[in-house]
């Protein structure tokens, strides 16, 4: 069902003998060194190597952006999300104007996510720096990298509870039931399973409303999802 809502290498141990003086042989009480052998350092070599993250943040591209604010209107439609700003279009103003002179690699483009704004990175905060603040504005934007995943439904549900506003251009994953998306992750490894909190940005290459969306896949057996995987602490962590 659709549920929405608008060792490191081994180590070499030298054994070493210890030779026991004649002095020291008439107190055997007191020839602690004979238990040396004993001591035995295998656990050391036996420390198994650290497993990669496998939900490590999908992030290509981070930078600053920074413009002056001006009477105009800024020219971004955004979806607040709780630690980040989702670019959903760019229209005339502030930010089209810069985009008009920047470099390729540095143009805020739709599904950037901003994370910080003057300063502030929380999402009223940042919401605030964006109507009342004054002078320069600058932004720190992060671009996650999109993965696909291919779904075979067949007659069953795709199994999701589904979060997202109808001007959005992103569904957010709430939550995996029984369906065809969890015979998927149940079918691959864990980096290409989709994980709660990931974000839907097209079906079969096309973005679109998320009710057009939703709509390709409930009316659809067989289709491509486009997800990105973004959180406030990945982002932040990944402009420090």
């Amino acid at each position: 069902m659709f549920h929405g809502c608008c060792c490191t290498e081994d180590q070499q141990v030298e054994m070493i003998t210890v030779h026991i003086l004649d002095t020291l042989q008439e107190e055997p009480e007191k020839e602690e060194p004979k238990e040396e052998p004993k001591k035995e350092p295998e656990p050391i070599k036996q420390e198994p190597k650290a497993e990669p993250k496998l939900d490590k943040p999908l992030l290509v591209h981070t930078f600053s952006v920074s413009v002056e604010k001006s009477a105009g209107p800024l020219g971004m439609v955004l979806d607040a999300k709780s630690g980040a700003l989702v670019v959903i279009r760019v229209s005339d103003g502030t930010i089209k104007a810069y985009n008009d002179m920047a470099a390729v690699d540095k143009k805020i483009e739709p599904n950037d996510y901003i994370v910080d704004i003057n300063g502030q990175t929380t999402k009223d905060n940042m919401l605030r720096e964006v109507k009342e603040a004054t002078g320069t504005l600058t932004l720190k934007v992060a671009r996650p990298l999109p993965f696909t995943i291919k779904i075979n439904r067949g007659e069953k549900p795709f199994g999701a509870g589904l979060k997202y506003q109808e001007e959005s251009c992103f569904i957010d994953l709430k939550e995996i039931r029984d369906g065809a998306l969890k015979d998927y992750n149940d079918s691959v490894q864990d980096s290409k399973k989709a994980f709660l909190n990931d974000c839907i940005i097209a079906i079969n290459g096309k973005s679109d409303t998320p009710d057009k969306m939703i709509e390709i896949m409930k009316s659809s057996t067989k289709f491509e999802v486009t997800l990105v995987r973004p959180s406030r602490i990945q982002l932040q962590a990944a402009i420090v």
